[in-house]
């Protein structure tokens, strides 16, 4: 499931988004790819604990991304040191 939302043969989504963006970040693929399986368990967990279908703009949200018609884009403010902190931020949150 997740080699298929990395792919670049499906529309873009969050969860390529934070795959590029655990690769950019010079943390190794199969790393990345393990990372974001973590997520989609932690946001199927999340849906069904709370009887909640899926809501693509809020689970944009809580990835750091954004969500713009068909494109999604990250969400990366002007000061580098603000941003490095909600990455980290990000990283240990267990929500989607």
């Amino acid at each position: 499931m997740t080699l298929f939302l990395v792919s670049p043969k499906i529309s873009e989504n969050s969860f390529r988004v934070y795959y590029k963006r655990l690769v950019d970040r010079g943390m190794a693929k199969r790393k990345a790819i393990g990372h974001v399986c973590g997520k989609i368990a932690k946001f199927l967990y999340s849906c069904l604990k709370n009887n909640e279908p899926y809501d693509p703009f809020k689970h944009a949200s809580k990835m750091g991304v954004i969500l713009d018609g068909d494109k999604v884009k990250l969400k990366i403010p002007s000061n580098l040191e603000v941003y490095e902190r909600q990455a980290d931020e990000l990283a240990d949150d267990d929500v989607l």
